[in-house]
């Protein structure tokens, strides 16, 4: 056991906690060019990353999004949403140059150590003593599937607020450790605004997050367990794998048996050639791989 830590707070670790998201919105002006220049350098540096930038387009907005961001514009303004990591880095920049908000998530996600138990299970039984889930007054709801794990979910997805509970080494496809798992709020119009605008001017904004999804959870008769960050605390760092990562994994899964088969029944320069790279032989027999610039022109029948 940790020293001057309770055995169930040793138990649990908070590993991430902040704001998971954040839909803010800036009219036509100074703001709106403000948020959006700032957008696009962050959009540029997650492409640089080896995330995809992609078109958007989305209730009369048109932009571009990446992992963790979606940018776009209309007539009436700028809209930014950011997500994960993006939110976790920019949001408070983000809120600097936004004239409104009209969502925000707050997380907190805590590693249990002994993974011994389904705490979204554990959290869906506490919640079914509740008089309010009793009398109708409040809906909740426990999905278990595979393989994104248990989900708790409580309240509506429209509603002013909205709460998950949910296996996040499952949902996140195993990039957090066994056995994460995450506490979510979702609020949405005014509850937003209000409390993006209470986070913004907090002196710890950790601290209060976690105190806050705290609060929430146990109006629901259900304990975040867990100390609370102190002052300066930072998250785990966990990396989220890139759109290019994902496609090296999936080369080296489906292409490379094939280009093996070949290179068997051809020879590795031959494959080279279709494939459009060049292989030059060296006299003490390294190679030299580089992409044949003529090869794209011979694909479209050019040359």
């Amino acid at each position: 056991m940790f020293r001057g830590l309770s055995e169930l707070e040793s138990r649990f670790l908070v590993v991430e906690c902040g704001v998971d998201w954040l839909t803010c919105t800036a009219r036509p002006g100074m703001r709106a060019r403000s948020l959006a220049a700032a957008a696009q350098h962050w959009l540029d540096e997650r492409g640089q990353e080896g995330y995809e930038i992609k078109v958007w387009n989305w209730n009369g907005y048109r932009g571009n999004v990446v992992d963790g961001l979606s940018i776009g514009t209309r007539d009436d303004g700028t809209i930014v949403r950011l997500s994960g990591s993006m939110s976790l880095r920019h949001w408070m920049s983000a809120m600097t140059m936004a004239d409104n908000v009209s969502r925000l998530d707050i997380q907190t996600t805590i590693l249990d150590r002994e993974a011994e138990s389904d705490l979204a299970r554990n959290g869906w039984l506490k919640l079914n003593e509740m008089p309010r889930i009793l009398s109708g007054q409040l809906r909740g709801s426990l999905l278990v599937s595979t393989p994104t794990g248990s989900t708790l979910s409580i309240g509506s997805r429209s509603s002013s607020r909205y709460l998950r509970l949910y296996d996040k080494t499952a949902e996140s496809d195993g990039e957090y450790p066994e056995r994460c798992w995450r506490y979510e709020v979702e609020y949405k119009g005014p509850r937003a605004r209000q409390v993006s605008g209470q986070l913004f001017t907090s002196r710890d904004t950790t601290a209060q997050v976690f105190g806050a999804v705290r609060a929430v959870f146990g109006d629901c008769g259900i304990n975040v367990p867990g100390q609370a960050p102190s002052l300066g605390w930072h998250d785990a760092g966990y990396r989220h794998v890139t759109d290019d990562e994902r496609r090296l994994r999936w080369v080296a899964t489906c292409i490379r048996p094939v280009i093996r088969r070949l290179v068997e029944a051809y020879d590795a320069e031959t494959v080279a050639a279709v494939l459009g790279f060049v292989v030059v032989t060296h006299v003490n027999d390294a190679m030299d791989i580089s992409l044949d610039p003529l090869a794209d022109d011979m694909e479209d029948g050019t040359m």
